[in-house]
């Protein structure tokens, strides 16, 4: 290897680890602190829907079928599945509530939940994950190469990372179901 492609590869690399390691360090950070926060917030914003979609099995029991639907229901019964520790958990005593008004109440929880989850997802800054991913699609194969000196090498187990969009989070975090 000739003296400047030396130079060059320590220049590239700096100190420490080489320079694609450190990028795609950076993406992983930045991704891990957005993912987080929408964690946290989408936890914390089921916590009424949990609620009532247990108080909702409470009062109507096994007969959900005939009150939200074929296909409501088939949603309802994976989320009771799904959230089966912290339902169990709940304790509800149906009282004087009616099958009418707890579907009500689960139709409403739903609707808040979407509309505040769509609310929060619109707001999210994305700004800097998406910066950083699209660093990385440039100059991470480039500054790969270089440390390896390879491009074969390089391109293995390499793929681009698209950006992080409304779609993409709704993808990890979804909307719960309309019942209709």
């Amino acid at each position: 290897m000739s003296d400047e492609g030396q130079i060059f590869r320590q220049m590239v690399t700096g100190s420490g680890p080489p320079a694609f390691l450190r990028r795609a360090r950076r993406v992983e950070a930045a991704w891990r602190v957005l993912h987080e926060r929408c964690q946290r917030e989408y936890v914390s914003g089921l916590e009424m829907p949990r609620l009532r979609l247990a108080q909702f099995f409470a009062v109507v029991g096994s007969h959900t079928e005939s009150l939200l639907g074929e296909e409501s229901h088939a949603h309802c019964q994976r989320l009771a599945d799904e959230w089966h520790t912290e339902l169990r958990s709940t304790f509800w005593q149906p009282g004087t509530l009616s099958a009418k008004s707890a579907r009500q109440q689960l139709q409403g929880a739903f609707a808040r939940f979407n509309r505040r989850w769509m609310s929060f997802l619109e707001q999210v800054d994305r700004t800097e994950v998406n910066q950083l991913r699209s660093s990385y699609n440039q100059y991470y194969l480039v500054e790969k190469e270089c440390a390896i000196g390879s491009y074969r090498l390089a391109v293995q187990n390499y793929r681009e990372l698209p950006p992080v969009t409304i779609g993409s989070l709704l993808h990890e975090f979804p909307l719960l179901p309309e019942l209709v």
